[in-house]
């Protein structure tokens, strides 16, 4: 027996496209999810970047020291701020001078080294730390911390904290990290956010 074949016309049906109405519920399907996932995606590129830059200054920190280490000298980390530019390098000559040919660390975006001033529970960072103050803050704007050949900070405090944030004067959404530098020339890298609830990234 033949198969039947279909009628050009119930063919033509079979094959016809998409509604209109169904195209729009798709587009507007991609718009929602869209709109769900980009500022998510931002903020954890945002997180990324901040914590980098925490690990940048740890870096150049841990330099400083190991350069006194290895020199059996003393040897200064210096941290100045121009406009929107912070410059930390490591001075190996302790004439306060950034050459071209020092270990610097470099940064001029929104993600930055910020004043106390700014910083959200400071007393709280350090009630987390199990210290009976807060740790005193580095000034970007002029500051140097000398480490002796053994690798420990010369008049150091109970600690130094230098702090990083994506939003130079604060807010509801800024985020921060805070380098701590201890007397013995270790370092830890501490979070909050605008909250001001203090815990450590390592």
């Amino acid at each position: 027996m033949k198969p039947k074949l279909l009628s050009p016309k119930r063919n033509t049906r079979r094959m016809r496209g998409f509604s209109l109405l169904e195209i729009l519920v798709v587009v507007a399907v991609i718009l929602i999810v869209t709109g769900i996932t980009v500022p998510v995606v931002n903020r954890s590129v945002m997180t990324y970047r901040l914590t980098d830059a925490a690990t940048q200054v740890t870096s150049n920190i841990k330099m400083a020291r190991f350069e006194a280490i290895r020199t059996d000298a003393l040897v200064t980390w210096q941290i100045k701020q121009a406009a929107n530019t912070t410059t930390m390098f490591v001075d190996t000559d302790r004439n306060g001078t950034f050459s071209p040919k020092v270990k610097a660390v470099i940064f001029n975006s929104n993600i930055n080294v910020v004043p106390v001033g700014t910083v959200p529970n400071t007393g709280g960072l350090g009630g987390a730390m199990g210290l009976a103050a807060a740790p005193t803050a580095v000034n970007p704007a002029a500051a140097a911390i000398t480490f002796d050949a053994r690798g420990a900070v010369t008049g150091v405090p109970t600690a130094y904290a230098v702090y990083v944030s994506d939003s130079p004067n604060g807010g509801a959404t800024a985020n921060y990290r805070a380098v701590i530098l201890l007397p013995s020339g270790l370092t830890q890298v501490w979070l909050a956010a605008s909250d001001g609830a203090w815990r450590q990234l390592n």
